[in-house]
């Protein structure tokens, strides 16, 4: 085993493609760097002897109340370690004293100063540390791409990982979101509007007009109702064993009451189930496993909110009762009526007159389905997808995201057919200057339209440029002249023709603002021929 480790660490080579070429192959020099695929593998290695350390509980040793129940003493997240006790003197010392024994076995000692003892239930708050991450970025004029790469990678992915384990406030959220915002559209979280786009718009996939990141509000949620999924479905995963065994106590999760003396946390995870429930439908086979009266499995909502219910005793059946207790021959059979009720209870004349019950199923098991998926495989993803906000599809995206587009091109042309590219006749709009004569040919009005179309500055580089494909300019606006293109027969000739197009895009309007701030003029034979490189150069190092 050390052998084969070793050779994992040792052997492997590195190489870097430099425009379309490959530089290479070099060795590491300092061991298993951050994202190598077989660090986790020898973390899990280490860290199980540790975890066999502490399984040896001395009788002194005293457990978090929390967690005695289920013998739990320290949870792993990463490259993290989380210990639980009540704080005794006994127990703290247990922690410490294997801590250092695995410190002198494996050499890995934690830092005190890096390490936090919390004696409540309450985290320092981590927005601060987001903060600090945006102000160190703004340092380093990075584009609107690489502000979004980071966004994505990094920040959301900080996110995610809190909001995994814990149901944030609404309003941490909408301050970070607020800092991305600025940091996304200005690369300064002090400087303040400026958003070319609407947040909840770049927040939607990239089919729907989005730039693919997530609402952190609604991903939270999906996370969250994950979790509840594992509670209902009984997995085996510790925090799902935990509730069911420590909050819950065996009563039914859907009819559970809020208490008014839990936390915050757990009344929002509660309030949660009411937007779960519309996705909740059940596959009824048997039915011996579905609860009658305290599972949704009729219309989305559960027949009886207590034990008490009048309309158990009135259907002549058990709390206990289940939904095979109406399904004969594989059909529904409905139970008689007490005939000593007087007053019936209305959920029962709804039920016993609706004709509209769920369809018995001759094959598989019972289970629970989230909007059509088996909820035992159901993905956060799938959660998410269904309770987000949903945009419309527009023509132009096949044209923006192709397969060999070029990301600061891409961006730039999203932002092209939204029409919020900061020209004069926009600028205008809002009040901002009086003028609108086009810096490039000094005769029209500069719209989006003209600028990348009529002017006959840009015309003369754009028929040149796709004269090499043999394809005539005729469309009237931009965004109709990228739309012809994704409709082209010949799809190898027109994804070449969208590369063409967004690099144009992108060297007129760098033209264009070289000209309008004073930093002089390329002229278009120099513009034409800075083009073709950069096509030249992606199309190397693509496929």
């Amino acid at each position: 085993m050390i052998s084969w480790i070793r050779a994992c660490i040792c052997t492997p080579r590195f190489s870097v493609k430099i425009n379309g070429i490959v530089h290479g192959y070099f060795k590491g020099s300092v061991g298993v760097r951050q994202g190598d695929p077989v660090s986790p593998y020898i973390f899990s290695l280490c860290m199980n002897i540790l975890s066999s350390l502490l399984a040896k509980v001395p009788m002194h040793y005293k457990f978090h109340w929390r967690c005695k129940e289920m013998g739990i003493t320290h949870l792993f997240f990463a490259d993290d370690v989380l210990f639980f006790a009540n704080g005794s003197r006994d127990s703290l010392l247990h922690i410490m004293r294997n801590l250092a024994i695995f410190s002198d076995w494996s050499g890995l000692k934690p830092s005190i100063h890096k390490s936090t003892s919390f004696l409540s239930n309450c985290a320092p708050n981590f927005c601060q540390w987001i903060t600090g991450k945006l102000n160190s970025w703004a340092n380093l004029l990075l584009s609107l791409v690489g502000r979004a790469m980071l966004i994505k990678s990094i920040i959301h992915a900080v996110q995610s990982f809190w909001s995994n384990h814990f149901l944030l406030p609404t309003a941490v959220h909408y301050n970070i979101q607020s800092l991305l915002t600025k940091f996304l559209w200005k690369g300064n979280i002090y400087h303040k509007g400026g958003a070319k786009v609407a947040w909840n718009s770049v927040c939607l996939p990239k089919a729907e007009r989005g730039l693919g990141f997530k609402d952190m509000v609604q991903w939270n949620q999906a996370q969250i109702i994950h979790h509840l999924i594992r509670v209902v479905i009984k997995s085996r995963t510790l925090w799902a064993t935990w509730v069911n065994k420590i909050v819950l106590k065996n009563k039914h999760f859907w009819i559970l009451e809020i208490p008014t003396d839990c936390s915050w946390i757990w009344k929002k995870v509660l309030r949660l189930r009411y937007k779960a429930l519309q996705f909740i439908s059940y596959h009824i086979v048997e039915g011996d496993s579905i609860s009658l009266w305290f599972e949704p499995w009729w219309h989305n909502c559960c027949l009886a909110k207590s034990n008490s219910s009048p309309i158990i005793s009135q259907c002549m059946l058990t709390a206990n009762a289940t939904v095979a207790s109406i399904i004969s021959s594989g059909t529904w059979c409905l139970p008689n009526i007490n005939p000593r009720t007087h007053h019936r209870d209305p959920v029962l004349d709804t039920w016993m007159e609706g004709r509209h019950f769920p369809q018995i199923s001759s094959r598989g098991r019972d289970h629970i389905l989230w909007d059509g998926f088996d909820c035992a495989k159901i993905k956060t993803w799938h959660i998410w997808n269904s309770i987000r906000n949903h945009g419309v599809t527009p023509v132009w995206h096949k044209a923006v995201w192709n397969k060999i587009c070029i990301q600061r091109y891409t961006h730039h042309q999203w932002l092209t057919c939204w029409g919020r590219l900061s020209t004069l006749s926009r600028l205008n709009r809002f009040g901002i200057i009086t003028t609108q004569q086009c810096y490039l040919c000094i005769l029209g009005r500069e719209t989006t339209t003209h600028l990348f179309m009529h002017c006959s500055y840009s015309r003369w580089v754009l028929n040149r440029l796709f004269s090499t494909l043999d394809i005539s300019v005729s469309c009237d606006t931009w965004v109709n002249f990228l739309v012809s293109l994704t409709a082209m027969e010949d799809q190898e000739r027109g994804t070449l023709a969208l590369c063409f197009a967004q690099v144009y895009c992108y060297h007129i309007w760098r033209e264009r603002n070289a000209r309008a701030h004073g930093k002089g003029v390329f002229g278009p034979y120099k513009l034409l021929k800075g083009i073709i490189v950069d096509i030249k150069a992606r199309l190397i190092s693509s496929k």
